[in-house]
């Protein structure tokens, strides 16, 4: 069963060196890739090296970035707080591989995993990370042709709302969500 703890800090300080280094890559891709399409544009030369030498910390520098979309600042990879733990109780129901949307970071397959305990739902970003919604947290669930499967809630951690990718984790979820508001949960 989930018990709430208060926000723990990180136990290190790397979050200020990947905001340092966020930053970094950003201006010198902007700065290097203005540059190098200048020169490109005039003279028809390939790209050079430096510019090609930046792709692989850019692509690492959007995936920090995409840490922002999904979580809030202080538990985003810049923050200091670390998120909520999953309990290792029973998974009820586990979708793998899938494709999700947390606000305003949506990811396609195989990107996103969920894992739906008695007392929340953990969701499980590749490249980015985990975080867990605990049940006390959800508002309402709505669902809808056009609207999908959403999750309103008012963590902390997590951006709202959460869209869930299938109907068969959505009523699972709300038959938990059900169980918990009547108090009939396990």
């Amino acid at each position: 069963m989930y018990e709430y703890r208060p926000p723990q800090t990180k136990p290190n300080t790397n979050y200020i060196f990947y905001r340092a280094y966020c930053l970094t890559v950003v201006v010198l891709w902007n700065i290097v890739g203005f540059t190098v399409f200048m020169k490109t544009a005039e003279t028809r030369e390939p790209a050079p090296i430096a510019f090609l030498l930046l792709i692989p910390f850019a692509i690492v520098a959007i995936f920090m970035i995409f840490s922002l979309g999904a979580f809030r600042l202080p538990y985003s990879i810049f923050g200091h707080l670390l998120r909520t733990q999953a309990p290792t109780d029973k998974i009820i129901l586990s979708v793998n591989n899938t494709w999700g949307k947390i606000a305003w970071f949506n990811a396609t397959m195989p990107l996103f995993s969920y894992n739906l305990h008695s007392s929340g739902l953990e969701l499980v970003i590749k490249f980015i990370g985990k975080a867990f919604l605990p049940l006390r947290f959800v508002d309402r669930l709505e669902s809808g042709f056009f609207k999908g499967y959403k999750v309103y809630h008012n963590s902390p951690e997590i951006r709202s709302p959460i869209t869930l990718p299938n109907k068969k984790l959505f009523e699972e979820f709300n038959n938990q969500f059900k169980r918990y508001r009547t108090g009939t949960a396990a």
